[in-house]
Order: structure tokens, then sequence, then C-alpha cells
């Protein structure tokens, strides 16, 4: 196996971690009823076979494109029975419920581990895989043969080691999975940015002895240095309080790629808990896997003309796409939905001197299909709106490097504008490049 060596220093604690994860108490055996509906099937791949419990809805159209629900179980669920790892916690079971079928129809796979296996080998070398996750990625591939898996919407979520076992199946092939949901785990931050494009809903107990709550946060926080915005239900950086749940739905309905859901009471077994989180599903069913690089920054050519009120225009070949603009006043932490519905072809006013005093603003697009999902999406470098304190309105742009990559002059190649530089007036021109679902780009100008 190669090691990387920045990863290697937390081998000894994952290590330790996972003989303690196997005395973990694992009772609320589920109903035997959901469980029986899952076909029991084993998968070999390179010489090394895996059971696994298949769930595939009755009502199973053939034309019809599902999602897919991979499920990582802990490591007390291992071994060869093929049924304690969706019996013991709702991990399975709760995606193939009766109700949760009828809302969102989706085939849900679930593989078993050998008793001594993990999903997680941590060695921080994409070419480098446990036997385990391998398996399971050659077992994906076959199903989606079998069945009319969308390749877009297939979601992977695990508890404990699994939930280790989902951070590393993203890190090796973060293309596959539109959405991930980790419990009581974590990674380590110097894979951030090997997954910063799936987006996460992440659970874990501040209280856990077996596995520390920390190992979650600190992915959460390397994910926000990447440039996400995490919607939190406990503490965030203006301090601690629980949300409501109209409080958590309005949060839910911005589309964050980043959920952190922490336990302040709770130890490591909050997996059923959690499963039953407000928002949880809906968000989930609302991923579809992200066009790479649909959206893209460059600098300006020129400067626009100088007025309060700027401009988004955009043109896109497929009739049934639709933008939505979204504006944060305070670096992403809340965000106010601007437009939503616009044609794909047409244009939307965006006017600075409307908008209070902005030490921190961001303007974000979103590009969505007519399937209502969200295919696409990016966010302008920060700028600060200061209307009027001299009379004249200013808008500051703050940084012209996001998500590594520089914004500059498409002509030349060279950065248009130095760091920090103050544009007087209202106006400066960002172009946006943007895939479109049906064909390779659409074209869009903003002016603020």
């Amino acid at each position: 196996m190669r090691t990387s060596r920045a990863l290697c220093t937390l081998c000894p604690l994952f290590t330790a971690m996972f003989f303690i994860l196997c005395c973990v108490d694992e009772g609320n055996a589920q109903s035997q009823n959901v469980v029986d509906q899952f076909e029991s099937r084993e998968h070999t791949f390179d010489g090394f076979t895996i059971p696994y419990r298949l769930f595939v809805p009755s009502f199973l159209d053939p034309s019809v494109e599902y999602p897919l629900i991979l499920t990582l179980h802990g490591s007390g669920q291992r071994g060869s029975d093929n049924e304690k790892h969706i019996s013991t916690f709702t991990i399975a079971t709760t995606w193939a419920d009766p109700q949760a079928q009828a809302e969102n129809p989706a085939i849900v796979v679930s593989p078993q581990a050998p008793t001594g296996g993990t999903w997680a080998i941590f060695s921080g070398d994409p070419g480098a895989i446990g036997s385990e996750l391998a398996t399971t990625f050659n077992l994906l591939d076959s199903l989606a043969i079998e069945f009319n898996i969308d390749p877009d919407r297939v979601y992977i979520t695990g508890l404990s080691m699994g939930g280790f076992g989902v951070f590393e199946a993203v890190f090796h092939d973060p293309d596959r999975f539109a959405a991930a949901i980790p419990m009581s785990s974590g990674y380590n931050p110097i894979s951030a940015p090997a997954l910063e494009d799936v987006p996460f809903f992440v659970f874990h107990g501040k209280q856990d002895l077996a596995v520390p709550w920390e190992l979650s946060t600190n992915m959460v926080s390397a994910f926000e240095e990447l440039g996400r915005t995490a919607v939190y239900t406990d503490c965030d950086a203006f301090g601690c309080s629980e949300m409501s749940v109209a409080e958590l739905d309005s949060a839910l309905a911005t589309r964050p790629n980043l959920v952190y859901v922490s336990h302040p009471n709770d130890g490591h077994v909050i997996w059923d808990e959690a499963y039953a989180s407000q928002g949880l599903y809906d968000w989930v069913f609302d991923q579809h896997r992200l066009t790479p690089d649909a959206i893209q920054f460059s600098a300006p050519s020129g400067y626009p003309s100088l007025s309060g009120m700027s401009t988004i225009e955009w043109t896109a070949p497929n009739p049934d796409d639709s933008l939505e603009v979204w504006f944060s006043p305070n670096f992403g932490q809340t965000w106010s939905l601007v437009e939503a519905g616009i044609p794909n072809t047409g244009s939307y006013g965006f006017d600075t001197e409307a908008f209070a005093d902005t030490p921190f603003g961001i303007i974000r697009l979103m590009l969505i299909g007519a399937d209502g999902l969200m295919y696409a999406r990016e966010r302008s470098t920060p700028f600060q709106i200061n209307n009027g304190s001299s009379g004249t309105p200013v808008v500051q742009l703050l940084d012209f490097v996001f998500r590594d990559r520089a914004i500059i002059d498409p002509a030349t190649g060279a950065v248009e504008f130095g760091r920090g530089r103050v544009v007087t007036d209202t106006s400066l021109t960002l172009q946006f490049r943007a895939g479109d679902t049906d064909s390779p780009s659409l074209d869009a100008v903003v002016l603020y």
C-alpha cells in the first residue's frame, strides 16, 4: 500500500478509533418488513467478493432514470451475514421506507465489509484504494448497466467507519457523487480541495468519545477556507444557538452545498436521529452532479459605462433552462434570492445603490434545469458597497482569486486590476461562461 506522509501521521489515531468503534452498543433493530425488501446479492471484483443488499422500487419503470443511494455501515456491522448492516440502524431502510419511496423513489445499495475490513485506508494517494471500496465502485458500475440509474444523482452516506468511507470515496472519485452525508467521522483537512465540488451534509455529536467531534469540524472549516459557506444548526462564527425549524428550512432553501448538524449533548451513536433530521431528504434529492467548471470568471477587457443600474445578460440554447441570482451582504453567511425563474435569454438589472452599505458582498449565479435541479453554480469575488458616505457610491473588489483561479484578462492573460482596487461609482464588469445541460455553454455578463 502506498502511503502519504502527511496522512500517515493520522493513522494511529484512526486505528485506535476503529478498535473503540467495535465496542459501540448497536441496538435499535429496524423493521424486518423493510429489510426483507432488500435482495441479497454478492459482487466480485479483482478476486475480492463482498455481499450486498439491494433495494429496487417495486414500481420500477425501465424508461425512468432513478437516483441511487450508496450506504456504508460502521465497523460493528462488518461480517458475512449480509443482514446486520441494514437491520441494526436505519442507514439503509430509511431510504427504502414506503413513505420515503413515495416521495423520492430511489435504488438503495448496501455493501457489507468483511470482518476486519474497512472502507477507508487513509493513504492520501488517489491511486491507492482499498479492496472494499474498489469493489464497491465496480459494483456501482455494474448496477448502472443493469438498471436505469441517473448518473447525475448518485448519493453516498455512511456512519462511523462508513462515514470515513464517505470522505474516502469522494476523495477517490469526486465526479461520481452528487452529494455526501457522513456521520460521526471525518478526514484529513489537506484532502479538502479534492472534495470541494461535492455537496456535504455532515453530522456529529459533540460528546463523541469514539471519534472526536473536531474531525468533522476541521473538515467543515477546510471547506470554508476553500470558499464554501456552511449552514450550521449549532455554532457558527458569530456565536452558538440552535436553529428553529423555520430558520433551518429558510437556510436550506438557499441551496447550500455545505450543511453541518452538530448534536451538542449527544455522543457517537446519533445515526437514527440524524437520518430523521429536518430537511435532510429534500436537500439530498435536490442535489444534481455539477457540471465541472460550468461557470468561470474572467476579468473585463474594459470598463463599462458608469451608472447605478447594472445588468446581468445571458443567452442559452436550451429554452427550458433558467437562472437564479442570489446576493449575500456578509460573505455568504446569509443569502437572499434576488430573482428566480429568469428565462434562458434575457437580462436582469442589479442596482448596487438599492442595497445598504455592504462590507463583504457576493453575487451568486445558479443554473437550474427544467427538472428544478441545480446543475451549475458559482459566485463572484467579494466586494464592498459604500453608497454615500462620500457622496459618490463606491464598489471595491476585495480579492481576485477564488478557488485557486485567478481572475485574468482573457485577451492578455494578465490580471486586469490589482488586489483591493477601488472602482469609483458603481460598476465593474465580470464575465461568466456557464455550461448548459444540453449544449456546451451559455454566456453571461455581470456588471456591478
